[in-house]
């Protein structure tokens, strides 16, 4: 009888420990969606503000921490002040570095340019979109760090083509991975 009564006495306790853990997980979740959706917002504020005071194209918060295997989501804001056009962006590799200004090795650096030619480290829409006079449009880079990355400095170069031929400056994201 004394066996039984610790077990139902263990059973509830461990149930009460649950139910306080999953009321835990689904604050934290919550809060984790709030912020997201704050900074989304923020994001496409700042972007609107930047466009109206006269950037073509622009990226407002351009340097991030990443861990490996993790990712960040960049955003990408076009106005275009010229006629209708195809507007398309791309990223490719500028430089990584160790932590000082010493580059990595020449193989790794090709391999990173390599996975990016092949969908990897950054993910956005290589599609051409049609952009009417004095419209905006936002683009969504996602940076995805592979799990392998080496700890550095990652450095992006983002250009926006209107009918394959560049349109305004190179836009730079600025990836730190410790």
């Amino acid at each position: 009888m004394e066996l039984s009564m610790n077990f139902f006495v263990t059973i509830i306790i461990a149930i009460v420990l649950l139910g306080i853990g999953i009321t835990l997980l689904t604050r934290f979740v919550g809060i984790t969606q709030d912020t997201q959706e704050s900074l989304d917002e923020r994001t496409q504020t700042r972007i609107n503000e930047l466009l109206t005071e006269g950037k073509q194209v622009t990226i407002p918060f351009n340097r991030q921490d990443i861990r490996r295997g993790s990712s960040e989501v960049f955003g990408l804001g076009v106005l275009n002040i010229l006629e209708e056009g195809s507007f398309r962006a791309e990223v490719e590799l500028s430089g990584a570095f160790y932590d000082g200004n010493t580059a990595f090795d020449d193989a790794y650096i090709q391999q990173i340019r390599d996975d990016l030619a092949n969908g990897q480290w950054a993910l956005y829409d290589t599609t051409a979109t049609i952009i009417s006079t004095q419209q905006r449009r936002l683009f969504d880079i996602l940076i995805d760090v592979p799990k392998d990355a080496r700890s550095g400095n990652y450095v992006f170069n983002v250009k926006v083509f209107r009918n394959n031929e560049q349109y305004e400056n190179i836009q730079k994201i600025y990836v730190a991975v410790p």
